[in-house]
């Protein structure tokens, strides 16, 4: 891997600082090629950050100019360079190994390198040692799933213990955003498939969907610190984020925790498929923290987004 990148960089030293100092990973299918070590030459680079001005440092140290024709106000750029094709992106979460692993349309791609210590790590490494792959969510590209079973690896039901409980696998989840009703079976066939009980209504919702509403709704409550608010305007404690990004939960539901004058705050039960189905209570519940009052000090929002 670091060969690779040192012969299509053109200042390899200042490229692997930059990564160092902002926290950057290559990810996807540059990364898992090596991993993998089967003969595959990859031809894309894909980079992620959350530092902005670290963007065009990048394609300094890459390239050692910005390519002609390069829209430099965009928070992706995509550009080519020595027949290697590279895509930035920019995003604001601050824990880019949970985004990669939940952007992922393959358990495979969720991949990454580390430039410091030159390792490559995948979020699924018992899938990976079996030579197993799941969706996360519908593929990116229609022969995504064919390039990977020609290199060895079998497509696995992510959940296969939805064939021991029919009558949860005919369960209807409502899906918000196709405005339509959606049977568990069809809507838990990919990994990052969430339901979240809100009322008498379980919800269908991809980790990401989720994920990134709260990025738009992180408040400060007093004397119960940061929260974030729910597509149906319930405020959970942010901590909330680490555990619905934690694919071992797949059901969440809300309950009532404390009122406020104008605001309710709820605690979220994070269960199993397993769980939920022997309806033996949740795996864990999030409680907000009565904290002290919000003194400036310290930035309000979610550590997690």
């Amino acid at each position: 891997m670091q060969k690779f990148l040192s012969n299509h960089t053109s200042d390899w030293k200042e490229f692997v600082k930059i990564m160092g100092d902002t926290g950057a990973l290559i990810f996807g299918s540059c990364p898992l090629s090596f991993m993998l070590n089967d003969g595959h030459v990859p031809r894309s680079v894909h980079l992620i950050t959350n530092n902005y001005f670290a963007l065009n440092q990048l394609i300094f140290s890459i390239c050692g100019d910005i390519p002609r024709g390069l829209d430099c106000t965009t928070t992706r750029r995509k550009f080519k360079h020595n027949k290697i094709n590279y895509d930035i992106f920019y995003v604001t979460t601050v824990d880019l190994i949970s985004r990669v692993t939940m952007d992922a349309s393959l358990t495979l791609l969720a991949t990454w390198w580390n430039p410091i210590t030159n390792v490559i790590t995948t979020a699924y490494p018992s899938l990976f040692r079996q030579r197993k792959m799941c969706l996360n969510m519908p593929p990116e590209q229609t022969n995504q799933v064919a390039k990977y079973v020609a290199r060895g690896f079998t497509l696995v039901h992510p959940w296969p213990e939805l064939s021991a409980y029919p009558s949860f696998a005919q369960l209807v989840l409502f899906d918000l955003i196709g405005y339509e009703e959606i049977v568990a079976a069809s809507h838990f066939k990919y990994r990052n498939s969430i339901g979240v009980q809100s009322g008498q209504v379980i919800y269908a919702y991809s980790r990401h969907d989720f994920v990134q509403y709260f990025t738009k709704s992180a408040t400060y409550i007093e004397n119960y610190g940061a929260c974030i608010k729910t597509p149906h305007n319930q405020l959970i404690p942010c901590d909330s984020v680490r555990y619905i990004l934690n694919d071992t939960y797949q059901i969440y539901t809300l309950t009532l925790f404390a009122q406020t004058s104008d605001q309710s705050i709820f605690s979220l039960d994070c269960f199993s498929l397993d769980s939920w189905y022997s309806n033996n209570g949740p795996d864990i519940r999030v409680n907000p923290r009565r904290r002290f009052p919000y003194t400036g000090r310290t930035s309000p929002h979610c550590r997690f987004l």
